[in-house]
């Protein structure tokens, strides 16, 4: 068996780990139950995605994001792994063929949302698996104490009893003390268990934060003068595309990038970024969980993230290769208005919640104490008019809704379609020869995408249509009529959102949310607000120093880079004489001085270099300025 290096370096090509890979790699082999913290870009899919390809039998993967499943997914079958994604988006049949599939070991990854792992379909295959470890990503998410806490979490505990072997490898990169804690009690960690815990610390990264109310002038500014790549976060899908479009009108080389877009246009700007064609990505916060694009050199938000766990992400996928980088944020009092007012509408009263979810049921035709399990598609504008509701309301209530164990909520994803052939080889050739239209349609799908028998398959109608010099709707009605005759199984594309009942839908007169719960959510909420807005009005202290002492790293220095770091030294250095900076660095040049004392003019600088020279205060030698030495002496 390949040891862990080969295997690195066969799948990903890297000839070492970064710093806590191999440590948490270590500790899952050794079949211990682990917490591993590291920080946004530290790494985390390789610490369970290489122990899983040592280990005998399948991974299976918790995640509670669905993008960033399907990135996973995809980026394994690309390196040849057999990999499957068991979201709220598949099908009944669907779901039924990929667990038949993952019964009989057919993948070495199952990436599953936790609503999966209570039903019946789900536990009844997977205590049939062979199964070598478990991994939980985001898995602050299953702590109360947590900034985005989802009880369905706590089902994870229980799916542990039919492979009571099986290490658990918990993953987060936003976990304080406390929240570490109950992540290790809420998994039922063995008594022999580890925290690994990575430097949260970013000593390339310099946090810059300016209260403006000239946004685009200092958006031109910063993109001016570093020319790297670079993210600008944003709220709204509308300003990612306003936001581009202007730049692109300035010259620079910008694009949009939001979950709205279809499939095929995310992966297009996905790419071009990524090979450096496109230098700007105007994204909401939909961009980034699982790319790995080390040289980001900039990273900036136009509008204020709800929390110090979102901001730290985000500003994170700046400079993980190591060389200097930004985080900036622009931001003034119209924005702390907008995050306060965001904050207000965020929690909804009970009784309107208790309202939308009757109104659910009801838009689904779904009977009371049934439809645990089942998936709907839903188009919110639509449900909003039909029963007079807010959709940012609406929004906020699924969000409550969700982590109360209701149901689970899966906003803006698009997805592609997918098909499978139901029949075997020799029946499809059969179908060829007595459907001699439908002949070029099956044979674009058999040449353009594999194992469409054994598995579902993503397919993009557009690509086909070309291919076939046809229109997408003729592929489309195509696909539906082979459908029909039973030849595939055929799941079109949607850009709704999908809700999945995660429990019976409750009746009316049952259906309760804790006001304890609620105002505990509440109250956290509203502390993680005043914990960002702390960090960009702060004036006075380090800003990294801020975010590590949040995550409780209290133990470190001042980073010296970020803007207050900056302007502190600057007010030091106003005071500072040349003869004072002469005598500290023991021997400097002369743009040695002029960067360490910008208050001084060129000439004036030199003025006061050759008057301490006459005085015998110091002595040039080779170009450099020196103390004299009894003149040290006497000073000091």
């Amino acid at each position: 068996m390949p040891d862990i290096n080969q295997i690195l370096k066969k799948y990903w090509g890297y000839d070492s780990f970064r710093p806590g890979q191999r440590t948490i790699i270590e500790s899952v082999l050794e079949n211990c139950d682990t917490l591993a913290l590291l920080p946004t870009g530290g790494g985390k899919s390789i610490c369970y995605q290489v122990p899983g390809m040592q280990l005998p039998g399948v991974t299976v993967v918790v995640s509670p994001l669905i993008a960033l499943m399907y990135d996973q997914v995809n980026g394994l079958k690309n390196k040849g792994i057999p990999a499957v994604a068991l979201t709220s988006n598949l099908s009944y049949r669907e779901l039924d063929t990929a667990l038949d599939n993952a019964a009989v070991g057919t993948y070495k990854f199952i990436f599953t949302s936790p609503e999966r792992l209570k039903t019946e379909l789900f536990i009844e295959r997977f205590k049939r698996m062979n199964i070598s470890m478990i991994a939980v990503d985001e898995a602050h998410c299953i702590s109360q104490w947590g900034y985005d806490f989802r009880p369905v979490y706590l089902e994870i505990a229980k799916i542990r009893e039919f492979h009571p072997k099986a290490p658990l490898l918990a993953l987060t990169a936003t976990a304080t003390k406390k929240v570490a804690q109950d992540i290790c009690d809420r998994l039922e960690f063995k008594k022999k268990h580890r925290v690994i815990k990575g430097d949260f610390k970013r000593e390339n990264l310099s946090y810059f934060i300016d209260e403006t109310e000239k946004k685009e002038v200092k958006l031109f500014q910063i993109l001016n003068k570093n020319k790297g790549t670079a993210i600008i976060y944003l709220r709204t899908r509308r300003r990612c595309q306003e936001v581009a479009k202007m730049l692109s009108r300035k010259g620079f080389s910008a694009d949009y990038y939001h979950a709205g877009l279809t499939p095929e246009k995310r992966k297009i700007v996905q790419d071009q970024w990524i090979h450096n064609e496109t230098q700007i990505i105007c994204a909401t916060n939909a961009f980034g969980m699982g790319i790995d694009k080390p040289d980001v050199r900039t990273v900036i938000h136009l509008d204020l993230c709800d929390d110090p766990e979102s901001y730290f992400q985000e500003a994170g996928r700046a400079g993980r290769d190591g060389k200097k980088a930004f985080a900036v944020t622009l931001f003034n009092k119209a924005d702390i208005d907008e995050l306060n007012r965001r904050f207000a509408l965020s929690f909804p009263p009970i009784d309107k919640i208790k309202l939308i979810y009757k109104a659910l049921g009801n838009f689904f035709q779904l009977a009371q104490d049934t439809g645990e399990g089942r998936s709907f598609e839903i188009n919110i504008e639509k449900f909003c008019k039909q029963y007079n509701f807010n959709a940012l309301t609406v929004f906020n209530s699924l969000r409550i809704l969700e982590r109360d164990n209701y149901l689970s909520f899966s906003a803006d994803i698009a997805f592609s379609s997918r098909l499978r052939f139901n029949v075997n080889n020799q029946s499809l050739y059969n179908f060829k020869l007595q459907n001699k239209k439908m002949q070029p349609l099956i044979d674009v799908v058999l040449r353009t995408y594999d194992n469409a028998f054994d598995d579902y398959i993503n397919i993009f109608e557009s690509k086909m249509a070309m291919q076939l010099s046809t229109s997408p709707a003729k592929v489309k009605e195509g696909l539906r009529y082979l459908m029909k005759n039973d030849v595939i199984d055929y799941v079109p594309k949607t850009g709704n959102p999908r809700i999945m009942y995660t429990r019976p839908r409750t009746a009316d007169h049952r259906f309760e949310l804790s006001p304890e719960s609620y105002s505990l959510l509440k109250n956290r909420a509203d502390e993680r607000r005043k914990a960002i807005i702390h960090l960009v009005t702060n004036k006075e202290k380090c800003r990294s120093r801020i975010l590590l002492n949040y995550f409780d790293q209290s133990k470190t220095d001042d980073c010296g880079i970020c803007d207050v770091c900056v302007r502190n030294k600057q007010k030091e250095a106003s005071s500072k004489s040349v003869s004072d900076y002469i005598y500290e660095t023991g021997g400097c040049n002369l743009n040695e001085i002029k960067e360490a004392l910008p208050q001084y003019r060129p000439e004036s600088l030199v003025e006061e270099i050759r008057f301490l020279a006459d005085d015998k205060k110091i002595e040039i030698k080779n170009g450099k300025y020196y103390p004299k030495e009894q003149d040290k002496k006497n000073r000091f």
